[in-house]
């Protein structure tokens, strides 16, 4: 039986997991290695991409999609710790600032997949680079597919360069 649009579903080991390794990695990113900038940025990109491309399927379930919210509120209780640090330099803050991109990509991202059940009757894939078949789903990558990509991946770059440091 498919699964409703929204609902909530116990995370899977790999999900757990996951989920673990990035707080620890987030924990160590900010209050061990000093906050360097350019592993600020990679983390800032590796993350918002990262959740289309790997955890679409994820995301779908609601209970993964909080913890997802609840990093997202954590980025950006991270930022603000960056800006209220008198010693961070304004590359590190204008970095930094990319931190407040993953609460509306993952907004964006449960937008697209609405519209892509409503047009398609079919949950949002990550279109795959090697194949036209969904590696989860087993089902063709439609044209609306890669369109939704494409409309995140515009929103990612309009928000990675539209930020201003205060």
């Amino acid at each position: 039986m498919a699964n409703p649009v929204f609902y909530f579903k116990g995370l899977t080991t790999a999900q757990k997991w996951s989920i673990g390794i990035y707080l620890i990695i987030t924990f160590v990113l900010f209050f061990i290695f000093e906050r360097d900038s350019e592993y600020i940025l990679a983390y800032c990109v590796i993350s918002q991409i990262g959740l289309y491309l790997f955890y679409y399927k994820a995301l779908r379930n609601l209970t993964f999609y909080l913890l997802c919210l609840g990093i997202g509120g954590l980025h950006l209780v991270l930022f603000n710790l960056i800006l209220a640090d008198h010693q961070s330099t304004l590359t590190l803050i204008q970095y930094a600032s990319n931190l407040r991109n993953t609460l509306p990509l993952l907004v964006l991202f449960q937008i697209l997949r609405c519209l892509n059940l409503l047009i398609q009757d079919q949950e949002l894939v990550s279109p795959q680079r090697s194949s036209f078949k969904d590696m989860h789903d087993k089902r063709y990558v439609m044209p609306t597919d890669y369109l939704f990509f494409v409309v995140y991946i515009f929103f990612f770059v309009t928000l990675f360069i539209g930020w201003e440091y205060p």
